[in-house]
């Protein structure tokens, strides 16, 4: 390793400039006053025909000068004499003149001198503009329109559209109006700006707009000019008819044959004369919804050419009303949709009773309820009512057996005792009203009289585990019993589980064909009772009626083998394992169902893993010998003997083993410190320390370092504590080795004799002082090796060393 160092000065020298900076004058020249200052230049169109010019002038003026345009062309000139002066400081300046036609006119002013000849006009520009507009607007077209039908006939809710054409040569059209007071609108109704010179708008007749007849409506177009420019013109006409038909002579009667009554499939008519003295008569309808008629609205035809519109249909007793008096309304109705109405005289319907509802169902014992609904009242004679009963029992009920409640529609009930169990059909042979119109149908029902419970049992339940009639947690269960019921039908079958833990909501059996019987698989839980177990099983029947057994048997184990008196004892004694040394584990273990195989013990922490223990003389403690592996986990670890029994319920008991000692210590770092100057590089008669970072699970006995290439022989470390060794020697030239880096040798020995070698960091050996190859001299300034005082050197020298250089001078 060699090292060069170099030394040099640098002379400088440094010029300094001034530089004088001069500054300039401004000259500013206040300007001058004495120009007129003219404000609120103003051209105006007061009214009509007259142009108005306006200003103010901060001083009199004697030349005035202004130019006046139309459009583009010159039209005259203004001068002091056509203005009149008024007010002082400022003085106001007004020129009225006229002109002959409409336009946009243009007012310059272009001289405003005063009696020195000072022109205001110089200082700015003043120029306004008016437009003179006395010409109302052109309007070229007017469209009034029925926008609801196109018919030209409107009334109240229909719709009026009104279109306008309308232009003004000078100014804007401002508004466009429309009369339209005829139809109940207003006299100047707006209508709106649409595109370009179109304006278009649609009004709603209100209800009762006004009278009836035809009517032309006012259009009025105003500019922006003036209120007084304001065309007016009329243009197309629109019916206005708010009156409906005029209704008389209503008919509604039997057209089958003569009579004040329609029945079932009878033909109805109804009939009406109807005018309109604007229009024509549109539609004429009638509802007839209480007589069944589909749809219930008919529209009447008109007879020829006549004032008399029919319509003649068939009565539907199954859509219609209930018997009774019912009168037609008809709607008449003109082309704009005026309507007027009128009801017919009253017609009676006498139709069949219309039935429903006709039941029969258990009642109170071995009795049974017959039961409808009837549209109207029935007869008071005892045949006025049939219901034959047949099956378990043959019985025949008439009017006398029923009761009459409600109205409209009214119920009819009977009660009777069949006197045994079974299925009975009720037939409804006779319902007539008063005057004989029977609407029975031969309606049936059936009704099944049980008051007979189901049967039930016997009831078994099955491990389905394992089959060996002892559960735990998480085992399955089979629960079957067959039920039958007589009379009608199982509806239910449920079980009470609660001794397996298994709450309401897991109760209900289903029906297995293959078995012939009801069942269900659950799970045990954990809150099930301990010990011998039985279900109560519920057969329960359509009709309500329950039978309850109780059967079968399992035993439930819930209980963990009880594991205690766990021990692990090393070899020798000596509390700590090596690999090869033999470990042996005992422990205690009790349960009424225990798997004997089923009791181990992890030893995984001693290179054994997982061995079984046994029982040799059914003393219940188990004990398992065996030698400590390889791969082991150093330190002294916690055994766990585990237990299971028959059912699965695990136990288990853990007791701190003996200390396995993998192998020699383990140094985690091993440094040398150069303790003299500790610049990493020593020489003879330097101090060096030796620290050791190690640990080892039975302890170290003893931890040495190699310093023979420093000169120091074998070096023995002590303990310092927190898993540190420590010692120090001096380095002894005569006797090192040369000059290098180099590490010390530390062997570290455990208490069981397993020792480990491993070198520490190194430090440099340096006891050669540096050698000095060239040293040469040069003029640093300008090279020509001459030096005057003051002047810089360069000085350049190769020196080398193995341990390195530090200084050179």
């Amino acid at each position: 390793m060699s090292s060069r160092v170099t030394r040099s000065a640098i002379v400088a020298a440094t010029l300094v400039v001034a530089v004088a900076v001069a500054s300039a004058g401004v000259v500013v020249q206040a300007a001058g006053g004495g120009t007129p200052e003219i404000t609120g230049y103003d051209v105006t169109n007061p009214s009509g025909s007259t142009i108005e010019v306006t200003f103010q002038s901060n001083e009199t003026l004697d030349v005035i000068s202004v130019g006046i345009d139309q459009e583009t062309d010159f039209l005259r000139a203004l001068d002091e004499t056509d203005f009149a002066a008024s007010g002082t400081g400022p003085y106001t300046y007004t020129a009225t003149f006229t002109v002959a036609s409409d336009g946009n006119f243009t007012a310059d002013l272009s001289d405003a001198r005063d009696a020195d000849g000072n022109d205001g006009a110089d200082t700015g520009s003043f120029q306004g503009s008016t437009t003179v507009d006395t010409t109302s607007p052109t309007i070229t077209d007017v469209a009034v329109s029925d926008d609801t039908n196109t018919d030209g006939v409107v009334a109240a809710g229909d719709t009026i559209r009104v279109r306008v054409e309308a232009t003004d040569a000078t100014s804007n059209v401002s508004t466009v109006t429309a009369n339209l007071s005829a139809f109940g609108l207003g006299a100047a109704e707006q209508v709106a700006l649409d595109a370009g010179t179109v304006y278009e708008e649609t009004y709603v007749v209100p209800d009762a707009p006004g009278p009836d007849g035809t009517y032309t409506v006012a259009v009025n177009a105003t500019d922006d000019a003036s209120p007084s420019n304001t065309a007016q013109t009329t243009g197309g006409t629109l019916e206005l008819d708010t009156t409906p038909p005029a209704l008389s002579d209503p008919v509604l009667e039997n057209a089958t044959s003569p009579g004040d009554s329609v029945a079932d499939d009878s033909q109805i008519r109804v009939a009406v004369n109807a005018t309109d003295a604007a229009n024509e008569v549109a539609t004429v309808e009638a509802d007839l919804s209480a007589f069944g008629v589909d749809g219930g609205n008919v529209t009447l035809s008109q007879v020829g050419s006549t004032e008399v519109y029919e319509w003649t249909g068939a009565v539907d007793e199954a859509a219609a009303n209930a018997d009774g008096n019912y009168s037609v309304q008809v709607v008449a109705t003109d082309n704009v949709t005026n309507a007027d109405t009128v009801d017919t005289p009253d017609l009676w319907l006498n139709t069949d009773p219309d039935l429903s509802g006709f039941a029969v169902v258990p009642a109170t014992g071995q009795e049974v309820t017959v039961s409808f609904t009837s549209s109207e009242p029935l007869g008071d004679s005892p045949d006025a009512i049939g219901v034959e009963l047949t099956g378990a029992a043959s019985i025949s009920l008439d009017a006398d057996d029923f009761a009459e409640s409600g109205s409209g529609p009214y119920t009819y009930e009977a009660t009777t005792d069949l006197g045994t169990d079974g299925t009975v059909t009720a037939t409804l042979e006779s319902a007539e009203d008063p005057t004989g119109r029977d609407g029975a149908a031969a309606e049936t029902d059936d009704a099944t009289v049980d008051t007979t419970p189901p049967a039930v049992g016997p009831v078994v339940l099955v491990d389905d585990t394992d089959g060996d009639g002892v559960v735990a947690a998480g085992d399955t269960v089979r629960v079957e019993a067959p039920a039958t019921d007589a009379t009608s039908t199982v509806s239910s079958v449920t079980a009470d589980l609660t001794a397996l833990g298994i709450g309401p909501g897991d109760r209900t059996l289903t029906y297995n064909a293959s078995a012939g019987a009801y069942d269900r698989t659950v799970t045990v839980e954990a809150d099930a009772t301990e010990g011998a177990v039985s279900a109560a099983v519920t057969a329960t029947d359509s009709e309500g009626l329950s039978n309850t057994t109780t059967g079968g048997a399992v035993t439930v184990d819930t209980t963990a083998p009880a594991v205690s008196a766990v021990t692990v004892v090393d070899g020798d004694g000596d509390g700590s394992v090596v690999e090869g040394e033999a470990v042996t584990v005992t422990a205690t273990v009790t349960d009424a169902h225990l798997n004997a195989s089923s009791v181990t013990a992890d030893l995984s922490a001693y290179g054994a893993g997982v061995v079984t223990l046994t029982d040799g003389d059914g003393d219940d403690v188990f004990d398992w010998t065996t030698n400590a592996g390889s791969g082991g986990t150093e330190g002294a670890p916690t055994v766990v003997v585990d237990a299971v029994d028959d059912p699965g319920n695990a136990g288990s008991d853990s007791t701190g083993g003996p200390v396995y000692d993998a192998g020699p210590p383990d140094v985690a770092s091993a440094t040398l410190t150069d303790e003299t100057d500790g610049n990493g590089a020593v020489g003879d008669d330097d101090e060096v320390s030796v620290a050791v970072e190690l640990a080892d699970a039975t302890g170290v006995a003893s931890v040495t370092a190699n310093a023979t290439d420093f000169g120091a022989g074998t070096v023995a470390l002590a303990d310092s504590g927190g898993g540190v060794w420590e010692g120090t020697f001096t380095v002894d030239r005569t006797t090192a080795a040369g000059d290098g880096d180099y590490p010390v040798a530390v062997n570290a020995t455990d208490d069981e004799g397993q020792s480990v070698s491993v070198d520490s960091t190194t430090l440099s050996l340096d006891s050669t002082a540096p050698t000095i190859d060239s040293v040469s001299l040069t003029d640093a300034a300008d090279g020509d090796a001459v030096v005057a005082d003051g002047g810089t050197l360069r000085v350049v020298a190769d020196v080398t060393d193995a341990g390195g250089v530090s200084t050179v001078g």
